[in-house]
C-alpha cells in the first residue's frame, strides 16, 4: 500500500504535492509528463457527462456487450465500457504505462487522480489486495467512480458481467473480485455508488433474494436489480438479448418494470431474479427450509459418488451432479439457512464446481506443479509419473494413492511436498490451490 501521508493537496480534483520518497518523486514525473491540464480534463469534463451506463466486464465477450449498449443508449450518452487491458494490472495514460501490482505503479496513477492522502491510501489499498489480473479493471472503475464523485458523470446505470458461483466475480485467464470489494469502494466514495439506480449482474448464480442484500450494501440508491438464480446465457447465446430488454427497461422510469418477466420466452430468461423498490424481490421462490435441508442430505450420495469415487462427468452442465449444484446454490440463497452450516456449504458448492469442470482443473493444476511434481516422483527411486492433466478422476484418485505409498517407503522432503500438492490440489480441491479463474 502507497504511504502518501506525507504529501499536501488541494481538494477536489487539485494535485498532490510533497516531497520525499521515491514514489512520490515518480509520481510527480509521472503526472507532470502527462499533464496536469491533460488529466484534468479526463477526470473531470467541463459539464456533467451523462453517459448513464458503465459496463464492467471481467470476459473476453466485455467489449462487444458494452458495444451494443453504447448502441442502445446512443441518444442519451452511450455507455462506458470497463474491460480487460492489453496488459494485465497494468494502465497507460498518455505515454506512461504504470504496473498496478508494484507500490511505485500505483503511486504514479494515484497522482493522476489527484486524491487526498486519506482516500489515495484507501484506494491504493484495495488495488494492492486485489487478485492478480483484476487491478487494470479495478483501477478504471476507481477512475469512474472518481469522477462521479467529483460529479464529472453520472453513473445510473451498471451492469456487472463475468463468472460467478456467488461469492466473486472473475473471467476466463483474468482476475477475480469479490463483491465485498464493491462495497469497499461504496465506502470511499459513497456519492458515486449512490448514483446507481440500476444494476444488472449478468452471471451465473448471482440472484436469490439474500444476495440482492449484497448488491443493496454496494449501492445504497438502487430502484431495481436483475440477476440470475442459475446460469446466465453467454454473450453470443442471448446474453446480449437480455442485457438489450434491461436497458430499454431501466431507460427512464423508475425500475418498477424489471421484474421475473423480462426475459420471458428467451434462452435462460426463467433464471432471472429481480429486486425492484414497488415490487421488492421475484425470482425462485424458497422451499420451506426443512423441505430443502432434506432433499440437500438425501442427494449428498450424488456428490459422493463423484467426489469420493471419481464417478465421470458426461457433462457438466446438465445431470445429476449439476442438479446436486443448483441444490446447493438454492440452500446458500435460502434465507433460513443457519449462519453455521453456511461455510460448510459454501465449500461444499465450490467442491462440486470443480468436480462439474475437473478437466479444466487437472490441467492446469498440472501445469502449474510441474516442476514439484516431477521432483516428488524422483524421489520415489522409480515411479512412474501418470500424466494427471488427463487422467479422469478416478484414475487420478488411484494414481495418488500409489504415490502416497510410494512416499511412505522411500520417505522424502519433495516426496512428502508432492504429496502434499496432490491431496489438496487434485483430491480435496482446495480453495487455496484450485483458483475460481481456472474454471
Amino acid at each position: 500500500m502507497p504511504d502518501l501521508t506525507r504529501q499536501s493537496t488541494t481538494t477536489g480534483t487539485g494535485t498532490a504535492t510533497g516531497a520525499g520518497t521515491a514514489t512520490e518523486t515518480a509520481a510527480r514525473d509521472a503526472q507532470s509528463r502527462l499533464g496536469n491540464q491533460e488529466m484534468a480534463d479526463r477526470l473531470k469534463a467541463k459539464k456533467p457527462t451523462h453517459t448513464g451506463v458503465v459496463h464492467f466486464g471481467l470476459n473476453g465477450g466485455a467489449e462487444v456487450e458494452a458495444n451494443h449498449l453504447d448502441k442502445l443508449n446512443a441518444d442519451n450518452g452511450g455507455a462506458k465500457s470497463i474491460h480487460n487491458q492489453k496488459e494485465q494490472d497494468v494502465l497507460v495514460r498518455g505515454k506512461v504505462r504504470m504496473e498496478l501490482a508494484t507500490e511505485e505503479g500505483r503511486t504514479a496513477w494515484l497522482a493522476t487522480l489527484g486524491f487526498g492522502p486519506e482516500v489515495s491510501n484507501k484506494v491504493g489499498a484495495v488495488i494492492a489486495n486485489a487478485g492478480d489480473g483484476a487491478r487494470d479493471e479495478l483501477g478504471q472503475l476507481v477512475e469512474v467512480y472518481a469522477q462521479a464523485e467529483s460529479g464529472s458523470r453520472r453513473m445510473d446505470r451498471l451492469v456487472l458481467s463475468g463468472h460467478n458461483v456467488g461469492s466473486a466475480m472473475w473471467g476466463d485467464d483474468n482476475g477475480r473480485v469479490p463483491f465485498e470489494t464493491f462495497v469497499e469502494l461504496k465506502d470511499i466514495f459513497p456519492k458515486a455508488a449512490s448514483q446507481v439506480r440500476h444494476l444488472l449482474v449478468s452471471a451465473c448464480y448471482s440472484g436469490g433474494e439474500k444476495q440482492m442484500a449484497t448488491y443493496k450494501a454496494a449501492f445504497p440508491g438502487l430502484q431495481s436489480i436483475m440477476a440470475y438464480t442459475g446460469s446466465s446465457p453467454g454473450t453470443a447465446s442471448g446474453g446480449l438479448n437480455h442485457i438489450g430488454r434491461w436497458e430499454k427497461a431501466t431507460e427512464k422510469g423508475d425500475g418498477s418494470n424489471v421484474d421475473k418477466g423480462i426475459a420471458k420466452g428467451t434462452r435462460k430468461g426463467e433464471n432471472v431474479s429481480t429486486w425492484n423498490a414497488t415490487d421488492g424481490y421475484q425470482g425462485d421462490q424458497p422451499t420451506p427450509w426443512y423441505d430443502l435441508d432434506a432433499e440437500l442430505n438425501a442427494a449428498n450420495a450424488t456428490f459422493e459418488r463423484y467426489y469420493d469415487q471419481g464417478q465421470l462427468v458426461a457433462n457438466a452442465q446438465t445431470g445429476e451432479l449439476r442438479d446436486y449444484y443448483n441444490l446447493v446454490q438454492r440452500a446458500l440463497r435460502h434465507p433460513e439457512l443457519p449462519a453455521s452450516g453456511r461455510a460448510e456449504l459454501a465449500a461444499r458448492r465450490d467442491q462440486t464446481i470443480r468436480c462439474l469442470f475437473y478437466p479444466l482443473i487437472r490441467e492446469r493444476f498440472t501445469t502449474k506443479h510441474a516442476a514439484k511434481l516431477a521432483e516428488g516422483y524422483a524421489a520415489t527411486g522409480g515411479l512412474a509419473r501418470p500424466d494427471y492433466a488427463t487422467l479422469e478422476r478416478a484414475a487420478a484418485l488411484a494414481a495418488i494413492n500409489a504415490f502416497a505409498t510410494a512416499v511412505a517407503a522411500t520417505p522424502s522432503t519433495a516426496g512428502s511436498a508432492a504429496q502434499d500438492l496432490l491431496w489438496r490440489g487434485l483430491v480435496k480441491l482446495d480453495n487455496d490451490l484450485i483458483l475460481e479463474q481456472w474454471i
